[in-house]
């Protein structure tokens, strides 16, 4: 998780345009390399420094590198542009000399904090500072947000620098505070800050499509949904289960009617709008690759319109909640150079074969990988991007806690149309659009590979 930053901004534009928390925000996420990020809608310091953002259900704080990192962080080409806290008149936190250890190395030390992710180790500091949100006509400010800076990257995490990856916000659920097992946070995180109520996400189907993310979503602010969570029509809520991430049940995998997972014994699931992938049990995974076969699909997937719809039966409040997942969401075009030893390690996790670094790859790849970590509420699996491709997933983050799926219409442009003039199933049998997806561009939790995983 990286965020690094753009041009910088000025404060007098900005700021005249800052509104009160609790109100609606739409912004837009431009889709590249896989990824859907936003260039300049985090703004972070005084004066403000526009970030490029990527917007994450998985985790819970803002976690990046600055301009004072080291490591890894040589080797990133955008580094020139990142944040850098000495530019800031609002940041609190230690100086350039104490984390670059030219004195109090005792200070330094005490307040470092080491991260493991599945592609290496980073090493952090907290601070604070103020930051923006600026989205379509206004923008929510919050004068000071705590942060984990990063100071300092194994070489092999220089992959995430050199996507179109800035900034990662943790978008996660409050804790509990009856749960012990929940996050011990002793501060408060941006959504709490600025008393979002609902959020709602969405990802645009086919190649270049952008994504949608609406803070304080007004479909969910009428007094019914705030008394008694009434809800429209149109939505399902999933219910809730674990003490740190956004998890439900799932009851049932399928395909073609074919139970291939979590029926005999339930699955956990955790919504993770930061993950490219679905990480599934590997039945399901080797069905399908059968089917790409079966069908002679080409690299460029086409022909993958013939494959089945896979079937996910989640657990809600009222009743099971059905996701249908199309092949235009869980397949992809996987084309490009598979750069570095760590992007490679990881295809060959997807594709379930070695690859070597400086491969080139052109491939129609079911966007799964196989997944065998447990929990106390059962087998683990993770819904990944082509959930969000196809659903609006809003998320109500204070306890108690709330998840909500309501079918994309996926006008083109605007996946968070709710009500739109003509959608995708109006406009006919048209073949679908598969997206092309970068071998860098496939991003895996920060957990997975890790021994133990708090769910």
């Amino acid at each position: 998780m990286v965020f690094l930053l753009g041009v910088a901004g000025t404060a007098g534009s900005l700021l005249s345009l800052v509104r009160h928390s609790g109100e609606p925000l739409e912004i837009t996420l431009e889709h590249g390399e896989g990824l859907y990020s936003t260039k300049d809608a985090l703004r972070i310091g005084t004066p403000p420094q526009p970030v490029a953002a990527l917007f994450d259900t998985g985790s819970f704080d803002l976690l990046g590198f600055s301009r004072r990192c080291l490591g890894a962080c040589f080797y990133a080409k955008h580094m020139g542009g990142a944040y850098s806290p000495d530019q800031s008149t609002t940041f609190h936190g230690l100086s350039t000399e104490l984390v670059h250890g030219k004195n109090g190395t005792d200070v330094l030390d005490k307040n470092l904090v080491e991260l493991t992710f599945g592609q290496g180790t980073a090493v952090c500091l907290p601070g604070s500072d103020a930051v923006v949100l600026a989205g379509k006509g206004h923008s929510l400010r919050v004068k000071e947000l705590h942060f984990l800076e990063g100071v300092w990257a194994q070489r092999s995490l220089g992959i995430l620098m050199e996507q179109d990856v800035t900034a990662i916000v943790g978008l996660g659920k409050s804790k509990n505070p009856n749960d012990p097992q929940g996050f011990n946070r002793t501060h408060r995180t941006l959504l709490e800050q600025l008393r979002v109520n609902v959020f709602s996400l969405c990802y645009g189907a086919g190649e270049d499509a952008p994504g949608k993310i609406l803070f304080n979503d007004p479909l969910f602010a009428s007094s019914g949904f705030m008394q008694s969570r009434e809800i429209p029509e149109a939505v399902q809520e999933v219910k809730v289960i674990g003490h740190v991430h956004w998890g439900a049940h799932v009851s049932n995998i399928a395909i073609n009617g074919t139970s291939m997972g979590c029926k005999a014994s339930k699955c956990a699931a955790i919504v993770d709008s930061g993950t490219s992938l679905l990480l599934l049990p590997k039945d399901v995974i080797e069905h399908v690759g059968a089917l790409l076969g079966k069908y002679e699909v080409k690299n460029d997937c086409s022909g993958a319109e013939k494959l089945p719809v896979l079937h996910f039966m989640l657990e809600g409040p009222k009743g099971p909640v059905e996701v249908k997942l199309p092949p235009s969401s869980y397949l992809a075009h996987l084309e490009g150079e598979v750069t570095t030893d760590p992007i490679a390690r990881t295809v060959a996790k997807l594709m379930g074969k070695k690859i070597a670094a400086k491969t080139h790859i052109s491939t129609c790849q079911a966007l799964m990988m196989p997944m065998d970590q447990k929990s106390e509420f059962g087998n683990m699996i993770v819904l990944g991007h082509p959930v969000f491709s196809e659903y609006i997933v809003s998320f109500k983050p204070a306890f108690p806690w709330g998840m909500y799926f309501q079918k994309s219409p996926q006008v083109p442009g605007d996946c968070l149309a709710r009500h739109p003039s003509q959608s995708v199933l109006e406009r006919g049998a048209e073949v679908p659009a598969f997206r092309k997806l970068s071998p860098a561009g496939i991003k895996v939790p920060n957990w997975l590979g890790t021994d133990t995983v708090a769910f």
